[in-house]
């Protein structure tokens, strides 16, 4: 049997020795561990290339002032917590779903939890090395919130038209802003990546029935450089490359600069080169203003007189004699006196060296006038000296020049001169006054045909060349080209314009066998065109029997005699038995000397008759009648109709309230296809007055 305090040993030493192993399977089967998920490792690599950890920006020392490195934890797995086997520098960041871990190089491991999770003690697969970065991408081993079913996500970034890609849709290509509608709830591994920007990459999750939105923002591998100098034509030369201008600007993804140091050479004609090294930091904008210190040397300028104002490219230097330092180069220099000639001249200034230069000032320079119009008389206070264009040496000061020109007006200026130059005068001309009358009165005015007004009216005109017209209604205007170059008094007698006519037609006869034509004709002008006439003229003419009207010419029939042929005789003419004729005329109405008028004629003429024709030697024959050589005879059953056109011109004449007409026809042939000559007499129809 056991004693009481043997027993109570043995007790004691029991709970003693399995006591850990009571309280580790308390903890392993505690409601918490039995439902706790356990973090899950994808992958851990050093990030080449990637400077975050050296960025000034981003830069953290530990205690041994040594360079941090960065583990960047990517994951969807929200409130993780860290530990390290060196202590962590720092508060841990989260930025763009990565988790950044500062720690110092030769740190072994990490420790990683969070509420439902089991403690992650991670020992790193490679040495991790100061000032360089290292992704560690986390998920968990149940997948988290991931469940059955779809959901959203809209990306968007700065900048934009960031490409994305996806791991494990190798034919995925988007650039932001992008969206994935529709997609299987999971964890997915997201890769952003843009030229000149560090690329990113974690794990997104998209979750079920969710429209989820996230932005990301790309740090960029480049820094801006801006040089400003406040001169022009300045040369830089940096990365091998000149630039020209007064600043340098290199900015922006295209034209900004990858971090590290630069020498940069800063270089300007006549001024002392400046070179310095140039510190270009990630997504930092280096900005110098630099003053180049310009090289100079003396110069001594002197006048013959004294006292003259020294203009250096422009500005006033001070008086002579001037010495003063100067940058070196070209420049323009400008000396003015009082009552001299001003003096322009370049000079080179050489460095070390102190340029010296006399100027002697001189009191008289030439001059050149012109005048519009030329030809104009020329005086130098009071003395001729020629006529326009013309150079003349004058002192300088002032100058009373006088420009006189017959019929305009006299011009006087007092010309202050100073320099050779050129002067150019217009001359105003001469004024007259013109007393214009008409008869009748009350006519309207036009000069060089600009109306004004009506007569009878003085009318006040430069000297110089005009027409003037005047009209009145219901008559003819009359116009008159004048020369002004004196007072004048001018008289226009106005016509009665022709307005239109009626009257008779008549075509006279040529010979025995030919017919009278008589009828009429009427004509009209136009509103808008009073110069215009139009005339249509009608004539005709009738004979029943040609054997009673045709003597001397004997009538035969071709039928009776089989041998007759005339197809070859001369044509003497045309007996004629039916006329008649029309046209029209278009003439111009000249108001003077008096009011007439030229026409253009045209129009048809129609002619029923017989030929007439000229008998030969071989038609005296027994077999024929007796029809000698020249005689005349027609083949009565030849008869013909014929219609042709007719043209020629024509002559009307009004003379108070008749006219006369006269037409001559230059279609008419040698047998008298038309008529030649038309006259026509009737009444004159003239404007109202």
């Amino acid at each position: 049997m056991f004693s009481k305090n043997k027993t109570h040993n043995f007790i004691l030493s029991m709970i003693v020795r399995w006591m850990p192993m009571i309280i580790l399977i308390l903890i392993l089967f505690s409601p918490g561990n039995l439902h706790a998920d356990e973090f899950k490792i994808l992958s851990f690599q050093k990030a080449e290339g990637e400077i975050t950890a050296i960025n000034q920006r981003y830069k953290r020392l530990d205690d041994n002032d040594l360079t941090c490195a960065i583990i960047k934890v990517r994951s969807d797995i929200q409130g993780l917590g860290f530990e390290a086997s060196n202590p962590i520098v720092g508060d841990v960041e989260y930025k763009n779903g990565e988790y950044w871990v500062y720690v110092s190089g030769r740190t072994r491991e990490l420790s990683i939890f969070a509420d439902g999770f089991v403690k992650l003690s991670y020992t790193f697969p490679i040495l991790i090395e100061k000032a360089s970065v290292y992704i560690l991408s986390l998920s968990s081993k149940s997948g988290g919130f991931v469940e059955n079913g779809k959901g959203s996500l809209l990306i968007t970034s700065k900048p934009e038209n960031i490409k994305v890609s996806i791991d494990g849709f190798p034919d995925l290509k988007k650039t932001t802003p992008c969206s994935f509608e529709n997609y299987r709830a999971d964890l997915y591994k997201f890769k952003f990546y843009r030229n000149r920007y560090h690329t990113f990459d974690t794990i997104i999750g998209i979750e079920k029935n969710t429209q989820k939105q996230i932005n990301i923002e790309l740090m960029p591998t480049w820094g801006n450089l801006l040089v400003n100098t406040g001169l022009t034509d300045v040369e830089f030369l940096i990365n091998k490359r000149k630039h020209t201008g007064s600043n340098l600007s290199l900015e922006g993804e295209i034209f900004g600069l990858a971090p590290g140091t630069y020498p940069l050479l800063i270089s300007k004609k006549n001024y002392e080169p400046i070179a310095l090294d140039i510190v270009i930091l990630e997504a930092k904008t280096a900005a110098y203003n630099i003053e180049l210190v310009p090289i100079k040397t003396n110069i001594e300028i002197t006048s013959v007189p004294g006292g003259a104002n020294v203009f250096i490219d422009g500005i006033l230097q001070g008086p002579t004699p001037l010495r003063k330092e100067v940058i070196i180069g070209i420049h323009s220099f400008k000396i003015t006196r009082d009552r001299y000639l001003d003096e322009t001249f370049s000079l080179v200034l050489e460095e070390g060296k102190t340029t010296k230069k006399e100027v002697e000032l001189r009191n008289h320079t030439k001059i050149k006038i012109n005048s519009s119009p030329g030809g104009a008389k020329v005086s130098i206070n009071g003395i001729h000296k020629g006529k326009t264009p013309i150079t003349i040496e004058v002192s300088t000061g002032i100058n009373k020049i006088e420009i006189t020109k017959e019929n305009y007006i006299p011009l006087t200026k007092n010309l202050d001169i100073k320099s050779l130059d050129n002067y150019s005068f217009d001359l105003q001309k001469k004024k007259f006054k013109l007393n214009l009358k008409s008869n009748p009165g009350g006519g309207t005015i036009k000069i060089n045909k600009k109306e004004m007004g009506q007569t009878p009216k003085e009318i006040e005109l430069e000297y110089g060349k005009y027409n003037i017209q005047v009209d009145k209604k219901g008559y003819s205007g009359a116009s008159r080209n004048i020369k002004m170059d004196k007072n004048a008094t001018v008289m226009l007698n106005l016509s009665r314009s022709l307005e239109g006519l009626m009257g008779l037609s008549y075509a006279p006869q040529r010979t025995d066998y030919d017919l009278y034509k008589a009828g009429f004709e009427i004509g009209w002008t136009y509103k808008k065109a009073k110069r215009l006439l139009s005339t249509f003229t009608y004539n005709y003419g009738w004979r029943e029997d040609d054997g009673v009207k045709l003597s001397g010419v004997y009538k035969i029939k071709n039928s009776a005699y089989e041998n007759l042929i005339v197809n070859h005789l001369d044509i003497k003419g045309i007996a004629e038995q039916k006329v008649y004729n029309y046209y029209v005329k278009i003439a111009y109405v000249f108001p003077k000397p008096f009011v007439f008028s030229i026409s253009a004629n045209a129009g048809a003429n129609s002619i029923s008759g017989y030929n007439v024709y000229v008998a030969d030697k071989n038609y005296q024959s027994t077999g024929y009648p007796q029809i000698n050589k020249g005689d005349e005879f027609l083949d009565a059953s030849g008869k013909f109709t014929h219609t042709n056109l007719i043209y020629g011109f024509g002559l009307t004449i009004p003379f108070g309230q008749a006219y006369f007409s006269a037409d001559y026809f230059i279609s008419n042939n040698n047998i008298n296809y038309g008529p030649v000559f038309v006259f026509g007499f009737g009444m004159a129809l003239k404007g109202k007055k």
